[in-house]
C-alpha cells in the first residue's frame, strides 16, 4: 500500500510484488513450494487439498487467486497494463484470499500439538547431551 507503483504507472512492480506477496503467505502456511510453483502448479495443489478436505476454501476463491495470479503474470512477463482500478481490485481480492486461506486452515489437533511438544522436548534433550559433550571434550583436551 505504502509503495505508490500504481501512481508512478509501475504496473509491472506492483503485480510482481502484490503475487510475490500471496505466495510468499501460501508458501509459509499452505503449500511449501508455493514461491517456485508456476499459477497452474499452485492453483492445482490448492484444488487437491481442498477436494481432500485439508483446506476449506471456496470455488471462488481459488478462482479469484487464479484470475489475478494469471493477471500478474500477464502484467509480468507479457508487458500487459491492467488499468489502475483493476490493480487495486487485485489488492483488494488477494487480501480477501488470504484471510479466507487463513480462515480454512485447520486448527491442529491436540495429538499433533503433544506430537509436536514431544519432539521439540526431543530435540533439546538432544542439544543438552552434545553441549555436555563438548564440556567434556574441551576439560579433557584442556588436561
Amino acid at each position: 500500500d505504502d509503495s505508490h507503483l500504481l501512481e508512478q504507472r509501475e504496473i509491472k512492480e506492483y503485480y510482481s510484488q502484490l503475487s510475490a506477496a500471496v505466495r510468499r503467505y501460501l508458501d509459509g502456511e499452505v503449500y511449501d513450494h508455493a514461491l517456485e510453483s508456476t499459477t497452474n502448479e499452485l492453483i492445482a495443489y490448492l484444488e487437491a487439498e481442498r477436494d481432500r478436505g485439508k483446506l476449506k476454501l471456496e470455488n471462488t476463491t481459488i478462482s479469484k487467486l487464479k484470475i489475478i495470479l494469471e493477471r500478474a503474470d500477464l502484467a509480468k512477463f507479457a508487458n500487459t497494463k491492467p488499468d489502475v482500478f483493476t490493480a487495486k481490485e487485485d489488492r483488494a481480492s488477494v487480501e480477501n484470499v488470504i484471510k479466507d486461506t487463513k480462515a480454512s486452515i485447520p486448527q491442529p489437533t491436540e495429538e499433533e500439538l503433544l506430537a509436536d511438544q514431544e519432539y521439540r522436548e526431543r530435540l533439546e534433550r538432544k542439544r543438552k547431551v552434545k553441549k555436555i559433550i563438548f564440556g567434556i571434550l574441551a576439560v579433557v583436551l584442556l588436561i
